[in-house]
């Protein structure tokens, strides 16, 4: 009995840490609504640039409330990522015409909330 606790046991501890082992994707795949919309050469090398700069910024919240220690306040951080995706969207309105604009916010729309947290961790 007590062999079959320690194989569970250990099956259960190598599964969790396969489950955080590799490179995970991160943050929502743009490229997904890329290839919805015909985008000019100026216009994907601008979206690139604007959607890798919020990116990084969720990513240096998420770090920043990681580093605070103890329990992570995910409500704040949320929030936090909620005004960076208004700024993203101010942004990205500049360099998409309204119809592509219509197809990205929609894009946005259906993603779950879990899933857009641009800094998903293990």
């Amino acid at each position: 009995m007590k062999s079959i606790k320690i194989l569970f046991f250990t099956l259960a501890l190598g599964a969790a840490a396969m489950s955080c082992s590799g490179d995970k994707k991160k943050g929502i795949d743009y490229n997904k609504f890329k290839t919805e919309v015909k985008l000019t050469a100026e216009q994907e090398k601008s979206f690139n640039e604007i959607t890798a700069k919020y990116q990084q910024l969720q990513e240096q919240n998420f770090q920043a409330a990681k580093a605070q220690g103890g329990n992570m306040d995910r409500v704040a951080l949320g929030i936090k990522n909620e005004e960076l995706r208004a700024q993203q969207s101010i942004e990205m309105a500049t360099v998409l015409d309204a119809p592509q604009m219509e197809k990205f916010n929609k894009f946005i729309d259906e993603i779950p909330e879990k899933d857009r947290d641009m800094t998903m961790h293990c």
